[in-house]
C-alpha cells in the first residue's frame, strides 16, 4: 500500500516539474521572440548603414577622379539615357567604384525600384546653365559634417527605376534625389522609414546617422517628422525650406 502510494506522489511531482518546466520555456520563448525580432531588424539597420558607407566612399572616389566635382544629382530638361548622351546621374556615375549593385538596395526596400537611397541635390547640383559646371566642387560646400548626403528614401518604380531597363543603366540612370518634398523619405504608402521608423542617413564628410524614432504622420502632417529630423536645419544651405 505504501509502495502505490509513493508512486502515485513521485507522479505528481514528475507532472508538476514538467508543467513549470513547459511554463518556464513559455515564459522565455515570449521574451525571446521580440528581443530577437529587434536584433534582426538591428542587423538590417547596420546592413543598410554599410550600404550608404560604400556609396558614399564611392562618391568620394568619384570626386577624386573628377577634379573635386560631385557627380550629377538631376537636371531637368536634359536626356537621361546613356545610350543617348553623355549625363550620367550619380547612381550610374559612380557604379565603377561601387562594383556590386546589391549596394544600392535595402535589405527592406520591397519595391522594384534599383536604388533604396537618395542624394542631396540641393548642395551637389548648381543651375543647370551654369557658365562653369552644373555641379558643386566638394571645397566649395561649408559644414560637410552637418550636410545630409544621402538618406534612405523612394522615388519610383517601374520606368526609369526598373532594373530591367538597360537604356538608363538598369535604373540606376533617373533620378534618385533627396528634394523638396519629405514625403520621399517619410512616407507611410511607401513604407518609409524602413527600418521601425528610424532613417538611416549620411552626412557629406562621411559619418553616417540613424535618426531617433520618427513619429507617425496623421491626417497628412509631416511637421512632427521634420522637427525630430536631425539634419532638416543643414538640408539646404540657400537656406531654402526643404520640405514644401
Amino acid at each position: 500500500m505504501f509502495s502505490s502510494r509513493n508512486q502515485r506522489l513521485q507522479r505528481g511531482v514528475t507532472w508538476l516539474e514538467l508543467i513549470l518546466l513547459i511554463a518556464t520555456f513559455a515564459i522565455l520563448i515570449a521574451v525571446a521572440v521580440p528581443v530577437s525580432g529587434k536584433l534582426k531588424e538591428r542587423g538590417k539597420e547596420s546592413s543598410c548603414v554599410a550600404n550608404m558607407q560604400h556609396l558614399g566612399a564611392a562618391i568620394n572616389q568619384y570626386v577624386a577622379d573628377n577634379d573635386g566635382l560631385y557627380p550629377m544629382a538631376w537636371q531637368g530638361g536634359i536626356n537621361t539615357h546613356i545610350n543617348t548622351g553623355q549625363l550620367q546621374y550619380w547612381p550610374y556615375a559612380i557604379y565603377p567604384y561601387v562594383k556590386d549593385r546589391h549596394r544600392y538596395k535595402c535589405v527592406n526596400d520591397t519595391h522594384k525600384n534599383a536604388c533604396s537611397y537618395l542624394i542631396n541635390s540641393w548642395v551637389i547640383d548648381v543651375k543647370a546653365d551654369s557658365a562653369n559646371s552644373p555641379t558643386r566642387k566638394a571645397s566649395s560646400i561649408s559644414l560637410p559634417s552637418r550636410f545630409v548626403l544621402l538618406t534612405e528614401g523612394m522615388l519610383l518604380e517601374g520606368g526609369d527605376a526598373d532594373p530591367s531597363m538597360a537604356i538608363t543603366g538598369h535604373g540606376l540612370n533617373t533620378d534618385y534625389t533627396l528634394a523638396g518634398d519629405i514625403k520621399r523619405i517619410t512616407s507611410p504608402e511607401q513604407k518609409l522609414p524602413r527600418h521601425d521608423r528610424h532613417l538611416v542617413f549620411l552626412y557629406l564628410d562621411g559619418h553616417s546617422g540613424v535618426s531617433p524614432e520618427l513619429p507617425e504622420v496623421k491626417d497628412g502632417d509631416y511637421a512632427p517628422v521634420k522637427e525630430a529630423l536631425p539634419f532638416a536645419r543643414y538640408f539646404d544651405d540657400r537656406g531654402d525650406d526643404w520640405w514644401q
